[in-house]
């Protein structure tokens, strides 16, 4: 199951997914003073109260997404995953894929110029001028 969480100014949410299926979610105060560690005791209390992720149950978190508008509460938030989830799969700002191998940066003389240093191929524009994935046109139609 992926459990991904949402820190908000006020409040952060939290849900947990069974594929494309939310099954369970929480609305928690972010408290920006709290410690990862009393992070996870919050997380794995509530986690607890989903019978298929409580202890003996048949799922478990196998990978987490985390996003944060409040940067000390995303410092405490990435040490939960890395102390209390090092085994688990998660995706934060600022931080590679953990939970496999880490990714090389480039040579500098691979790298091209303009925004951020990319390495990737310029983009081509999409086919009849539409943009992948949307219904409607790109500006300039077809």
């Amino acid at each position: 199951m992926l459990l991904a969480i949402d820190v908000g100014n006020t409040h952060t949410v939290l849900g947990l997914f069974d594929g494309p299926d939310l099954v369970e979610h929480w609305r928690i105060a972010t408290e920006a003073h709290r410690t990862a560690d009393e992070i996870a005791v919050v997380l794995r209390g509530l986690l607890a109260q989903h019978e298929e992720v409580a202890p003996g149950g048949d799922a478990t978190v196998d990978g987490i997404a985390l996003c944060s508008t409040v940067p000390s509460v995303l410092h405490e938030m990435r040490e939960v995953c890395v102390r209390y989830y090092g085994d688990v799969p998660a995706v934060a700002p600022n931080l590679p894929l953990w939970g496999g191998p880490r990714p090389t940066p480039p040579a500098p003389a691979q790298v091209r110029p303009g925004r951020g240093g990319s390495t990737a191929p310029p983009l081509s524009p999409p086919a009849c001028g539409r943009v992948p994935g949307w219904a409607a046109p790109a500006p300039g139609g077809c």
